[in-house]
């Protein structure tokens, strides 16, 4: 899967923020949930005020940007994708780019961070997996420290247009997205020993903070 999800994300980089955002607005329902989720998911972005980041498949880095705004932050992505990581460099200024696993990355390196951010990374994985990253990612942490987990979720309203479970393909690859209800969710987290200080479920997206 891993060699898949690569070739995949290389293949759509260039076109990949205007083609999510596409996917994400199919339905004038949807499209209003996806606006509000924003909102709600911006009134968290006062915890992140200096110190250091960690983008855990990091991507373009849309979401390390949107965390970040103004505050003084030493950023570091994480991705597989070399073709994302050049998008990463160009779109986040100063920050450092590790083409890496992210199971490698955090068995691997020792340097601990304020914030780690997980974005659209966990509906990408299976339980078990999904689990062994946030355990990981505790482990990364300052004393502090906080873990932003956001992501697609599971609703009424993305029921109307998507199933729970499917592949994105290109002609280079493909990845499974399985979105997780607000159940599904608050037992990982309760499994992988973290403790949330926010939890926020919309139609469209959730956002935890984690500690």
């Amino acid at each position: 899967m891993k060699d898949e999800m690569m070739e995949y994300y290389d293949s759509v980089s260039s076109s990949f923020e205007e083609a999510y955002f596409a996917d994400t607005i199919y339905c004038e329902e949807l499209k209003s949930s996806m606006l509000k989720d924003l909102k709600m998911i911006e009134n968290v972005l006062g915890r992140v005020k200096e110190g250091s980041l960690l983008d855990l498949g990091c991507g373009t880095g849309y979401w390390a940007n949107f965390y970040c705004n103004s505050a003084d932050i030493d950023v570091t992505g994480v991705d597989l994708s070399e073709n994302m990581g050049e998008l990463f460099r160009r779109s986040v200024s100063g920050a450092n780019f590790i083409r890496e696993d992210i199971f490698r990355f955090l068995e691997s390196f020792d340097y601990k961070y304020d914030y780690i951010l997980i974005s659209f990374v966990l509906s990408h994985y299976d339980i078990e997996d999904a689990i062994s990253i946030l355990r990981s990612a505790k482990k990364r942490l300052n004393p502090g420290g906080h873990i932003f987990i956001t992501d697609s979720s599971w609703s009424p309203e993305r029921e109307q247009v998507s199933r729970k479970q499917f592949y994105k393909r290109s002609l280079s690859g493909s990845v499974k997205k399985l979105y997780r209800t607000k159940v599904e969710l608050d037992k990982i987290v309760h499994d992988a020993d973290i403790e949330a200080d926010e939890a926020y479920f919309g139609a469209a997206f959730f956002n935890y903070v984690l500690r």
